[in-house]
């Protein structure tokens, strides 16, 4: 608790730091900071520019642009923008952001929070939200759609392999038609088709530079992705060479069962068996 309490006490005293193009651009879409998004700033770790960190003001008006809805050049402008902030502190600011709009009860009129909030997230707020809109999925389908928007808005590697996942999964057909297009309105944006956009962010776990090697005891497989993305194993010699020597690994085979005195089933373990 210390830790945290000398970490925030640290983030406080930073210096406010004016970042010229970020004032521009929000002077251009019109954004002024209220009492409520001032409140609300408060509650949230700063966003660190440099040595020191962007002002409460500044922060509430950056709030108040993402509120306010941007057409698509003021968002890249925007975006442009804050690439000056430090990544990880961006990062803790949009998780933060989003648990703030959860922990009020998800009111819709606040749902900038978790739509436009996650322009500035990266794996630590991708990894919050997805499970989250997975779990939409099934109880609350209007909310999933909104976390859909807020993955596509992220526009990461691995916020779009999330979206990829709804797209062929067993979800609600609604769900996935939309979780198409913003795959294809991700795609559009770096020039692909949604196909190549799949290539590009399905997680290959380092497969996709060549086979890699592990061993089981003795024996040695060399794991690879074929043409299909599906991944094939193996099984290879000590000049990584295929070997026929073994046969397959087997599955494990599930336990006997026997009926106890009191109605309930146990497992018999193999060494009472024998006796």
């Amino acid at each position: 608790m210390a830790r945290v309490i000398d970490a925030i006490a640290d983030d406080r005293a930073l210096p406010d730091v004016a970042c010229p193009q970020l004032s521009e651009t929000l002077d251009a879409v019109g954004a002024s900071a209220t009492p409520t998004l001032r409140q609300l700033v408060t509650r949230l770790p700063r966003l660190r520019v440099g040595e020191g960190a962007l002002g409460t003001d500044e922060t509430a008006r950056l709030l108040a642009a993402l509120a306010q809805g941007l057409d698509a050049p003021e968002r890249a402008s925007l975006a442009g923008a804050l690439e000056v902030l430090d990544t990880a502190s961006a990062d803790a600011f949009a998780t933060a952001l989003l648990g703030a709009w959860l922990s009020s009860g998800g009111p819709a009129k606040s749902s900038w929070m978790l739509t436009e909030g996650a322009r500035l997230g990266d794996l630590r707020h991708v990894a919050v939200l997805a499970p989250l809109v997975e779990r939409w999925g099934t109880t609350k389908a209007a909310r999933a759609k909104q976390g859909i928007d807020a993955l596509g808005a992220n526009g990461s590697d691995a916020a779009l392999s999330h979206l990829l996942a709804v797209t062929t999964g067993r979800g609600k057909p609604a769900l996935r038609a939309h979780a198409k297009t913003r795959m294809d309105e991700a795609a559009a944006a770096r020039g692909l088709d949604r196909c190549q956009l799949a290539d590009r962010v399905t997680p290959t776990f380092g497969l996709d530079a060549g086979p890699r090697v592990f061993s089981y005891g003795e024996r040695r497989f060399a794991a690879s992705l074929d043409a299909s993305a599906k991944v094939t194993v193996t099984e290879i010699d000590a000049d990584d060479a295929p070997s026929a020597r073994h046969a397959p690994l087997s599955r494990p085979r599930a336990p006997v069962r026997t009926q106890s005195r009191y109605g309930r089933s146990r497992p018999i373990s193999r060494s009472s068996r024998r006796n």
